[in-house]
C-alpha cells in the first residue's frame, strides 16, 4: 500500500512543546548562586582593599582605579556582547527560511537526522557544499576559532597575572603560524579543542555560539579593564620636548597616544574576527546541514551579512596597517635598532598602500551589504532579501579570489619586498645606506637610558705614587671598604642572630655622619666625619619556627616583629678579623619605658644613630599578617633565658575594634576564619598585612618598577620642622627606589628586561614600625611621572617634602646604574661608523669572588673623587675592552647632596695598557708568596674568599685593594685576615690597609683618628 502525504502537511510543522520550567529551574538557581557567589568575593575583594588603602591615606586612589577598571569593563562587556550577539541575533533573523518539513527518515537514527528541512522560495548564492567540503570549510573556520581562543585566551591570562599589563600583542599571520606550533610538531591531541568548538556548533548552534561570544565579550571586558593605567596616561599625556625624525611628532605621542590606539585596535579586529567566524560556523551548520550531508548555499541575506563583516574586517585591517607604520619605529630589520633604509623606504610606503587597499576593499564590501538589506523589513522578523527581487550579487568564488589576492599582495609588499631590498641592496652598502638611521639610533638610546647626561672625561693613571702623593688623599684611603656584604652577613648570621627564629636578610652599605667627640650637648662648632658603613635589619622569619611553634596564635599574634639591626663599619676590622660593631646585640639589661635596648660601641654612635624604638614590624622577610595589640603578649625581644614582651602601639594596619564586620570581611578576604574564631582581640587591635615592603610599594603603585634592593636606614626625626606623617618617634626606614619605564621610545634599543626608556623618578619611603608609605618624585623632568602625578597628585609629592633625614640616605640606585652600565658598554661610541664596525665594544670584567670568577657588581665606596677635596658616597664600575683584560672605562654614580644623580664616566688611554681587574686578579694569584700562602690556609679545613677587588682612583693614579677573608668549610665564620694592595707593578699583602701601604709607599704622616673608638 502507498502512502500519500497530505497537501495540508507540506507547510505544517508539528507544535511546539511549552518548556519545562520545572526541569529549567535547577539551572537558573545554579547560575544564579554561582554569580551569587562570584559578586560576593569581588565585594570582599574591594572592600577589603579598599580598607587597606584607605588606612594609609590613599582611599581615594583605590576607588578612583576601581571606578576606572569598573566602567571599563563594562563598557567592554556592553560593547562587546552588542556586536557578538548583534551578529548572531542578525544571522538568526537571516537564517528563517522558508522551509519544507520532510519528517524524520526512519532508516537513520533520531540523534544524526530528526528533521531535515529543505530551503523553499529563498533565491541562493554560491555553489552548494557537499559533506566532505562542507566538513572541511567549518573544520577550518572551527580551527582559526579555536587560535582565536588560544590567543585571546592566553592575553587574558597573563593580564590577570601581571601586576599592570604593559601593551597586548597585535594580532599578525606569523603570530597565529606560532600558535599553530603544537600541529607542527606532531602533537595532534591539539585538535581537540577545535573539534570541541566545531561539535559545539553542530549539536547547538544558537546557544553554544552565543555562549561562546560571551565568554569572549568577558575576556576582552577584562583585557581591558587590566590596561587602565593605559586609559590614565592617554587622558593625561606629556610633551617629551623631543621629536621623532619620520613622523616629526613628540616622541610623548608614542609613549601616551599609540598604546590607546592599539588597545583599541586589538578589540576591534579581535571582535570582528570573531563576529566572523561564529556567524560563518552558525550558517554552515545551522538549518540540519550535516544530517542533510550538504550545504545548499547561502541567501542573499546572508551572504550580504558575510560580505558585511568581511569589510569591516578590512577596514580594521586597513586601519592596523596605518598603526604599523608607527611600530616601524621600533624595529630590528637594520643594522640599528628602529627605522632603517628598508623600513623608510619600502615597508612604509607598503604599509601605507595595503591600508588603503584595505580601507577602499573594505568601504566596498560593506556598501554592497548595506544595500542590499532592507532593514523595514526587520520588524515582521524577516530581513532577508524578497524572492522577486534579482539585483546582480557578488560571487563567492570572486571575494574569495579578492582575498587570496589581498593576502598574496601582503605577504609580498609587507614581507618579502622589504626583506629582498635589505638584502640585495642594504646590506651590500649597509654603513652607507643606514648611517643616518644608526645616528638616530645612538641619540634616542642614548636619551632614553640618560647616557647624554653623563659627563666623560679623560683619565691617563701614572703609577707614581707616593707616600707623600698620599697626604691629599687621606679621607679616601681611610674610608676604603675591607668588608663585603656576603662575608659580613655570614658572620652577623652566626654572631649577631641570637635565636633560630631572628634573619638578617640583607645588608646594605650606606653612610652615616658621626660627631667626632662625644658630647651630651654638641654645639654647632662641633665636628663631625662621614663614614661608610653596613647596616643590616633584624628580621624575625616565622617560617624557622620549630615545627610544634608553627601555631596559628604564635605565627600571627606571639611573633610579630623583629628587632634591631647591626651597623658596622666598612672600613675597620674588629679584633681577631672579625666585623667592628658600632651597634649590636638586643640588649643587657630591662627597660620599662618602652624603649628598645641595643649596644652601642660609644657615646659617639649613639648620639649619630637613634637606637631606641628598634621594632621592625615591616621589611623584607614580613610575609604573614598579624594581630596587634592583643590580649596574648608579643615577643619583643629575648632578655637572658627569659623573653621580654610588648604591646604594639602604633598605627599601622587596619583598627578592628569592636565592629564585628571588619572581622567578617577581613577574615573573608584573608581567607582565615581564626579571627572569627580567637578571643584575644582587643578594642584596639589592628590588623597588619602587606607588611613586605615590596609588595607594599608594588600594591600602591603598580605603575611603578621598583628596585631589587630595599634599604634600611635609622635615622632621628625629632627635630624635623615637618615629618610630612611620619611618626617622629620612629627611626627605622626602608627606601626604595621607584623606575618610571617603557617600551615605545622610538628607535632605542630596549634593555634586557625589554623596556627601551627608564628613569629613577620615584623614593618610596616605608617606615618599618608603622607602615607609612610616602612616594617622593625624584626626577620632575621625567614627563611619564609629570603624568602620574597629574592622575594621583595626591600619591606623588614633592621631594621637598621629604625629611632631610632621610633625603640625607638617598643613594644612586642599583637597577639603573647596572641597566646605564649594561647599555654604555655599546653606546659609549658615537660615531656611525665605530658603532656599525663594533671597533670600541666594552665589557664588564670578572673578577675571583671566593673561589669563582664572577662579573663585576657595581659597588658602592666613599672616596674622592679626581679634583675634589671630600669624600662622597659614589657607585663604581670599571670597564674593559671586549675580549681583553685592560682597564678602558670608569663609571661613577654620585649620591650626595647637589652631586646626586651625576654621572661621571672616565676614560684611560687605548694606547698603552692599564691593568685591569681580571689582570690583578691574575697577578695576585700568581704572587709566589700570596700563591703559598692561600694554598697553606686552604688545608686544614678551611678555604680563603677572595673579596671584591676594588679599584679606587687616587688623584691621576689607580690603587687596587682585594681583602681576604678565612672561614671554615663546614659553618665557617669569616674573618678578615690579610689585605692585598696592588699599583702598577708592585703588589704587597698585609694584615691591615695602614701596614700595605707602609711596605708599598713607605711611612705616612699620621692623620688624625675620625672613626669612633671600639669599646667592643
Amino acid at each position: 500500500m502507498t502512502r500519500t502525504r497530505s497537501p495540508l502537511a507540506v507547510n505544517s510543522t508539528p507544535p511546539i512543546a511549552a518548556p519545562d520550567r520545572a526541569r529549567q529551574q535547577p539551572w537558573r538557581w545554579a547560575l544564579g548562586g554561582l554569580g551569587f557567589v562570584l559578586a560576593i568575593g569581588l565585594a570582599v575583594r574591594w572592600l577589603g582593599d579598599g580598607l587597606w588603602f584607605g588606612q594609609l591615606g590613599y582611599g581615594s586612589l583605590w576607588w578612583m582605579r576601581l571606578a576606572v577598571q569598573a566602567a571599563l569593563f563594562g563598557v567592554g562587556a556592553i560593547g562587546s556582547l552588542a556586536v557578538l550577539w548583534g551578529n548572531l541575533w542578525l544571522a538568526e533573523q537571516l537564517n528563517r527560511r522558508e522551509s519544507v518539513a520532510l519528517g524524520p527518515d526512519p532508516d537513520c537514527p533520531w540523534w544524526v537526522m530528526p528533521r531535515a528541512i529543505e530551503p523553499r522560495g529563498e533565491r541562493l548564492v554560491g555553489g552548494r557544499l557537499d559533506l566532505l567540503p562542507l566538513l572541511l570549510v567549518s573544520g577550518l573556520l572551527a580551527l582559526g576559532l579555536a587560535l582565536l581562543v588560544v590567543h585571546y585566551g592566553q592575553i587574558g591570562w597573563t593580564a590577570g597575572r601581571e601586576a599592570l599589563p604593559t601593551a597586548v600583542p597585535r594580532l599578525q599571520p606569523l603570530l597565529l603560524w606560532e600558535l599553530l606550533e603544537p600541529l607542527r610538531s606532531g602533537q595532534w591531541w591539539w585538535l581537540a579543542l577545535p573539534g570541541c568548538l566545531w561539535a559545539l556548533g553542530a549539536i547547538a548552534p544558537r546557544w553554544g555560539l552565543r555562549a561562546l561570544g560571551a565568554i569572549a565579550a568577558l575576556n576582552f571586558a577584562w583585557i581591558g579593564s587590566q590596561h587602565w593605567a593605559t586609559i590614565l596616561l592617554a587622558a593625561h599625556p606629556s610633551r617629551f620636548q623631543q621629536v621623532d625624525p619620520v613622523f616629526g611628532l613628540d616622541v610623548g605621542w608614542f609613549v601616551f597616544g599609540l598604546p590607546l590606539v592599539e588597545l583599541l585596535e586589538f578589540w576591534a579586529i579581535g571582535l570582528l574576527l570573531w563576529s566572523a567566524l561564529l556567524v560563518g560556523l552558525y550558517y554552515l551548520l545551522s538549518q540540519k546541514s550535516l544530517a542533510r550531508g550538504r550545504f545548499p548555499g547561502f541567501t542573499v541575506g546572508e551572504w550580504r551579512h558575510g560580505c558585511g563583516l568581511l569589510g569591516l574586517v578590512l577596514l580594521a585591517a586597513g586601519i592596523s596597517a596605518g598603526v604599523a607604520c608607527f611600530d616601524l619605529l621600533n624595529s630590528t630589520r637594520g643594522a640599528a635598532y628602529g627605522a632603517g633604509f628598508a623600513d623608510i623606504r619600502v615597508q612604509l610606503p607598503a604599509n601605507i598602500g595595503l591600508g588603503l587597499v584595505s580601507l577602499g576593499s573594505g568601504v566596498w564590501l560593506l556598501g554592497y551589504a548595506l544595500t542590499g538589506l532592507q532593514p523595514r523589513r526587520w520588524l515582521d522578523g524577516r530581513v532577508a532579501q524578497p524572492t522577486g527581487d534579482r539585483r546582480p550579487d557578488l560571487p563567492p568564488r570572486l571575494v574569495a579570489i579578492g582575498l587570496l589576492c589581498y593576502a598574496i599582495g601582503g605577504i609580498s609588499l609587507g614581507f618579502l619586498l622589504p626583506e629582498a631590498v635589505q638584502g640585495a641592496i642594504v646590506e651590500p652598502n649597509e654603513l652607507e645606506r643606514e648611517r643616518p638611521y644608526i645616528e638616530r639610533n645612538i641619540a634616542f638610546t642614548r636619551s632614553a637610558f640618560g647616557l647624554d647626561r653623563v659627563q666623560a672625561e679623560s683619565f691617563d693613571p701614572q703609577a707614581t705614587l707616593s707616600a707623600a702623593d698620599l697626604q691629599t688623599y687621606e679621607p679616601t684611603l681611610d674610608s676604603v671598604r675591607l668588608w663585603d656584604t656576603n662575608p659580613l652577613l655570614d658572620t652577623n648570621r652566626q654572631l649577631q642572630q641570637i635565636r633560630s627564629y631572628y634573619r638578617f636578610a640583607n645588608a646594605d652599605l650606606d653612610r652615616y655622619r658621626l660627631p667626632d667627640r662625644p658630647n651630651p650637648a654638641p654645639a654647632a662648632t662641633d665636628r663631625s666625619t662621614l663614614h661608610p658603613t653596613i647596616l643590616s635589619m633584624r628580621e624575625l622569619d616565622t617560617t624557622a619556627l620549630s615545627t610544634p611553634a608553627q601555631t596559628w596564635l604564635n605565627r600571627h599574634l606571639v611573633y610579630t616583629h623583629g628587632y634591631g639591626f647591626t651597623l658596622s663599619p666598612a672600613n675597620q676590622v674588629g679584633a681577631g678579623g672579625l666585623p667592628l660593631y658600632w651597634v649590636r646585640d638586643i640588649g643587657s639589661g630591662t627597660d620599662d619605658t618602652g624603649g628598645g635596648i641595643l649596644r652601642a660601641a660609644n657615646e659617639q654612635v649613639s648620639q649619630g644613630i637613634p637606637l631606641d624604638r628598634p621594632r621592625v614590624y615591616f621589611g623584607e622577610l614580613t610575609n604573614t599578617y598579624i594581630l596587634a595589640p592583643t590580649a596574648a603578649q608579643e615577643l619583643d625581644y629575648p632578655r637572658g633565658n627569659d623573653n621580654a614582651y610588648n604591646h604594639y602601639d602604633g598605627q599601622g594596619g587596619v583598627l578592628l575594634g569592636d565592629h564585628w564586620w571588619k572581622r567578617w570581611l577581613l577574615a573573608a578576604y584573608l581567607r582565615d576564619w581564626q579571627l572569627l574564631l580567637t578571643n584575644n582581640l582587643t578594642p584596639d587591635t589592628r590588623l597588619l598585612w602587606r607588611r613586605n615592603v615590596r609588595e607594599r610599594v608594588r600594591t600602591i603603585a603598580p605603575f611603578l618598577q621598583f628596585d631589587r634592593d630595599p634599604y634600611a636606614v635609622a635615622v632621628n626625626l625629632q627635630s624635623a620642622t615637618d615629618t610630612d606623617g611620619f611618626d617622629r618617634r620612629s627611626h627605622l626606614f626602608w627606601i626604595v627606589d621607584g623606575y618610571t619605564t617603557s617600551r615605545r621610545y622610538p628607535y632605542s634599543e630596549p634593555s634586557r628586561a625589554g623596556f627601551n626608556y627608564i628613569r629613577n623618578s620615584v623614593k618610596a619611603v616605608i617606615d618599618a614600625y608603622n607602615g607609612t608609605v610616602r612616594f617622593y618624585v625624584a626626577d620632575g623632568d621625567d614627563p611619564l611621572i609629570r603624568s602620574w602625578q597629574a592622575v594621583f597628585p595626591e600619591l606623588l609629592r614633592p621631594i621637598d617634602q621629604c625629611p632631610p633625614a632621610i633625603r640625607s640616605h638617598f643613594r644612586y640606585p642599583i637597577d639603573l646604574f647596572a641597566v646605564q652600565s649594561e647599555k654604555l658598554l655599546t653606546y659609549h661610541m658615537s660615531n656611525p661608523q665605530e658603532f656599525y664596525n663594533r671597533e670600541d665594544l666594552w665589557q664588564i670584567p670578572n673578577e675571583i669572588y671566593g673561589n669563582q670568577p664572577q662579573p663585576i657588581q657595581p659597588y658602592f665606596a666613599l672616596m674622592q673623587m679626581p679634583g675634589t677635596s671630600q669624600p662622597e658616597f659614589v657607585q663604581l664600575l670599571p670597564f674593559s675592552p671586549a675580549k681583553r683584560s685592560n682597564l678602558i672605562g670608569w663609571l661613577a654614580a654620585r649620591s650626595d647632596g647637589d652631586r646626586y644623580g651625576r654621572l661621571l664616566l672616565y676614560q684611560f688611554p687605548k694606547d698603552r695598557l692599564v691593568f685591569g681587574i681580571e689582570q690583578v686578579e691574575a697577578r695576585i694569584n700568581q704572587d709566589p708568596d700570596i700563591a703559598r700562602q692561600i694554598s697553606l690556609w686552604n688545608r686544614q679545613g678551611s678555604k680563603v674568599i677572595q673579596g671584591n677587588l676594588v679599584a679606587i682612583p687616587i688623584g691621576r693614579s689607580i690603587l687596587y685593594v682585594e681583602p681576604l677573608y678565612l672561614a671554615a668549610d663546614a659553618g665557617g665564620l669569616p674573618t678578615l685576615i690579610r689585605l692585598v694592595v696592588a699599583h702598577g707593578d708592585r703588589i704587597v699583602m698585609q694584615p691591615t690597609l695602614d701596614t700595605a701601604i707602609t711596605a708599598m709607599f713607605g711611612q705616612r704622616s699620621p692623620a688624625p683618628q675620625a672613626a669612633p673608638p671600639s669599646t667592643s
